[in-house]
This record gives structure tokens, sequence and C-alpha cells, in this order.
């Protein structure tokens, strides 16, 4: 049972040691999910997929369909931080809609989405811990 403990706390101070190297980095994890209508084209033109409510898109802050796995102007490491030339900044829903004003687009639903390893790694580790008290 020793044995156990001490892994456990070897398992949560690495966990924590993780956290705290990416906590000053600058990573590209944000984006959001749109739902959405169009009145004028398809969603093929916004780089969108058709869905049975109308059309749907995962973007970056600049208003950009997500290209890969996270939202940086360059390759970013395994975590999605340190992206070449930084991330993709912008007003998500709104830049979105300023780039593509021509199709008469119509947000439904925006549901931020956040892949940052802290915050994986912490509701990974609160899981844990809370699956070996009780």
């Amino acid at each position: 049972m020793r044995v156990l403990s001490l892994s456990s706390i070897t398992l949560v101070a690495l966990c924590l040691l993780g956290f705290l190297r990416f906590s000053e980095a600058e990573c590209c994890t944000t984006m959001a999910k749109l739902e959405f209508m169009m009145s004028k084209g398809n969603c093929g033109a916004v780089n969108a997929k058709k869905t049975a409510q109308g059309c749907s898109v995962t973007i970056c802050g600049d208003g950009k369909a997500l290209v890969g796995t996270y939202c940086g102007r360059g390759p970013c490491n395994i975590f999605g931080c340190y992206c070449e030339g930084g991330c993709l900044h912008g007003d998500y829903g709104q830049s979105f809609l300023a780039r593509n004003k021509k199709f008469r687009i119509t947000l439904m639903h925006t549901e931020m989405v956040d892949l940052s390893p802290g915050a994986s790694m912490f509701q990974t580790l609160a899981s844990v811990i809370i699956n070996k008290i009780f």
C-alpha cells in the first residue's frame, strides 16, 4: 500500500512540474466550434461541414478554419505551445463573420474549446486522485 501511495505522490509531482513548465509558454490551444446557417453559398465555401441544422466548423481566433491540431501560425510542439510565429489571434465568431460577409452567415451556437496541456493534465490528475480516494 505504501508503494502505491508513493507512486501516486510521484505521479502528482510529475504532473504538476509538467504543468508549471508550460505556464510561461504561449500555447495556441484555444479554438471555437461554430454552428451556423448560410443564406448564400454552401458549407464547403467556408471550409465547414454540412450538418442537419446547417453547417459546423472549428476555427482559430482569426476566423479561419482550423488547419491541423492547434491554432499556431507555424508548427507547434506536441502540446500546442511554442508555435513558430505565435498564435492566430482574433475575436473568433466575429472574425469569422467579418471574413465571410458575402455568405450572409447567421451564427446559431459557439462553443469554446481549449486543448491546453494544463487543462487536460489537471482533469486527468483530478480523476486519478478522486478514483484513488473513493
